[in-house]
């Protein structure tokens, strides 16, 4: 029986559950051998790496199209389209009661915390924000000349012209990890167990003494934030351990939770509340074997929605069905349902980020308008841009890192990488793939606190010692 074509074809449909008495964890032998194997960073240096992230891009990127356009054949959305100059009035039609409430929530516990004090966050406008704390190393030894090389890779992916700042530099990041540094040099102590202090990794770092800031970086607590790093380095020796044992049907769930405690962390980190604030990353969990939304994993981070997701499963005539390889059947339905469920989710998060920050008539705001030069006077109407969102889909061993810029309602859902962690010499790289959009969502959050739409964390009133 032929399989689907395309990346997402090769996920199985469903493990085998096999009785495995105990899994022997990577971890508990880690301590008495020596720091786990890291293979060469993939990166622009290595032409095959290039075309295969290619290749993959565009096999997932013609997956994603095919279930719309399959789903387009089975539900046909009867609203018309809309007009640039109504997107915002589209907002309001559509917004669902349950938003409606949170967003109304948000804004009442800002009224109650009165006047907000940024003072522990640091100050809102950095004297040396060129110089020591960009995250910009495009200039950093021979970095200059990979640009070009990078470039020519970039340009050949569907879509990249309509790709925002944010998205680029997210994908640019990502690519040229291992080649400028990424992690600050004072990380080094809490990674010395892992190998990563050897000189033919100097790049990882910054250079000792340096004060210009990395993608990857702690406002606060330094051993807090090496914790939660190491968190990911494991998460590929973990999830390859699941696989060699026949587990592998149960690493999504891993990730995920590893996932959501890392975004947890960088909002601790920065003092902002994780609860109250819109987020501006989520975390998606997909079983391979998924048919319907019921059996979907639910993130309590996620916006809150009663409305739930047309379950596609049950939209195909019993004689399609019947027609159809039960495996390719399968497949079908899969791709169907997790795209119009990422690219819901996605749109409506944004949908909330827009009314959010919206200017209520007569609204007095602290941060002068500053719209980015190129985008719609539309834009003028908010208080701020609204920020880039980010989404990891979990598919088994395999993450997709997905975007959207919440600023342009007719922009697509686009997917920047791929990240399978099921390759051990692969845990540094894969590690950072991942650690890169959720500190960029953190720092959009943290750049937006001058709003007074962003709440600080808030101490537990129900802990006495507080």
């Amino acid at each position: 029986m032929k399989r689907p074509s395309g990346a997402l074809g090769q996920i199985p449909a469903q493990q085998p559950k096999r009785s495995v008495a105990k899994v022997v964890s990577w971890f508990e032998t880690f301590q008495g051998s020596g720091p786990p194997p890291l293979s060469p960073p993939d990166t622009v240096r290595n032409i095959a790496r290039q075309d295969r992230d290619y290749d993959l891009q565009h096999t997932i990127q013609q997956d994603v199209e095919r279930s719309f356009e399959q789903s387009r054949d089975v539900i046909v959305d009867e609203r018309p389209e809309p007009d640039s100059e109504s997107e915002e009035d589209q907002d309001e039609q559509e917004v669902d009661p349950t938003s409606q409430r949170r967003i109304a929530g948000i804004r009442q516990r800002l009224k109650a915390l009165g006047k907000i004090d940024y003072g522990g966050l640091g100050p809102i406008d950095d004297d040396y924000d060129k110089e020591s704390t960009s995250s910009d190393w495009d200039n950093y030894k021979t970095t200059p000349l990979l640009i070009g090389e990078y470039e020519e890779v970039a340009h050949r992916l569907e879509g990249y012209d309509d790709w925002n700042e944010d998205q680029r530099r997210l994908h640019r990041l990502i690519y040229m990890r291992g080649l400028h540094p990424m992690i600050p040099s004072n990380w080094r102590l809490s990674f010395r167990t892992w190998g990563i202090n050897e000189p033919h990794l100097d790049d990882v770092f910054t250079p000792e003494g340096s004060e210009k800031r990395t993608v990857i970086h702690h406002y606060n607590g330094l051993h807090a934030a090496g914790k939660a790093l190491e968190s990911l380095f494991f998460l590929t020796q973990y999830v390859t351990d699941y696989e060699e044992t026949g587990l592998l049907h149960k690493a999504s769930a891993l990730i995920a939770r590893t996932l959501r405690n890392y975004i947890k962390w960088s909002m601790k980190d920065a003092g902002l509340d994780y609860k109250i604030n819109l987020p501006t990353i989520i975390v998606r969990q997909y079983r391979a074997n998924f048919v319907g939304e019921e059996e979907m994993d639910v993130d309590s981070n996620d916006v809150p929605d009663d409305r739930s997701v047309t379950d596609l499963s049950e939209s195909y005539s019993i004689s399609e069905v019947a027609g159809e390889a039960p495996e390719a059947n399968h497949q079908r339905r899969f791709l169907t349902a997790m795209s119009n469920d990422l690219e819901k989710r996605m749109r409506d998060l944004g949908r909330n980020w827009r009314l959010l920050l919206k200017k209520e008539n007569g609204e007095q705001t602290a941060a002068a308008e500053q719209p980015a030069e190129g985008r719609r006077s539309r834009r003028a109407s908010y208080i701020t841009a609204p920020p880039t969102l980010y989404a990891y889909a979990i598919i088994q061993h395999m993450i997709i890192i997905v975007s959207y810029d919440s600023g342009s309602p007719k922009s697509p859902v686009v997917t920047l990488e791929t990240v399978s962690l099921n390759d051990r010499g692969l845990w540094l790289w894969n590690a950072l793939s991942l650690a890169i959009p959720a500190n960029m969502a953190r720092d959009a959050l943290y750049d937006m606190r001058d709003t007074g739409f962003i709440v600080p964390e808030q101490p537990d009133e129900s802990d006495p010692d507080l």
